[in-house]
């Protein structure tokens, strides 16, 4: 992360590498709009309690120490997102290629008992990333990548898949 910050705050501030469409989100508070989840159902009063808590920075990351590469992958983000608002195309893949080494490099996982932690000072960053290669991999997985199997949805496909899936 150190080398990907010094390198694009070398280029200027972390605002520099916005994109309009990054810079207009920003500009709609921060790109985060806070909801008070009790006005929908009265039992999350303490989700409302606990965000009131928190602080703008653990969900914009543009006071990170890492801003540079947070910013940079929002503007991919956003970016991607307006061109393709189906969140379906090959920026994905790219986008996620950007923050695939970045997760595991600030996340742990104890093998003893699949719990993880977050080694980042913006965790809404990382999960932005989570999210683009969980898309990412939901995308190759249906095919609809080029190289990606061609047989999806097929007899021949159903029958060499497993009966059923397990999540450990």
């Amino acid at each position: 992360l150190a080398a990907g910050a010094s390198a694009a705050s070398a280029a200027g501030p972390p605002t520099a590498v916005f994109s309009g469409v990054a810079q207009e989100a920003a500009r709609r508070d921060h790109g985060y709009e806070v909801t008070d989840p009790a006005r929908y159902d009265p039992a999350l009063q303490a989700e409302a309690a606990f965000d009131s808590l928190r602080s703008l920075k653990d969900c914009w990351c543009a006071r990170s120490r890492h801003a540079a590469v947070f910013l940079s992958f929002y503007d991919g983000l956003y970016r991607g997102l307006a061109t393709d608002p189906g969140f379906s195309g090959d920026w994905v893949h790219e986008l996620c290629g950007v923050a695939y080494p970045v997760i595991f490099k600030v996340i742990s996982v104890d093998p003893s008992d699949d719990s993880f932690s977050i080694n980042a000072d913006c965790h809404a960053g990382i999960l932005a990333m989570v999210s683009v290669c969980a898309q990412s991999a939901a995308l190759q997985r249906a095919g609809t990548v080029e190289g990606g199997p061609s047989d999806r949805g097929t007899a021949a496909a159903a029958a060499a898949e497993p009966a059923s899936r397990q999540w450990r």
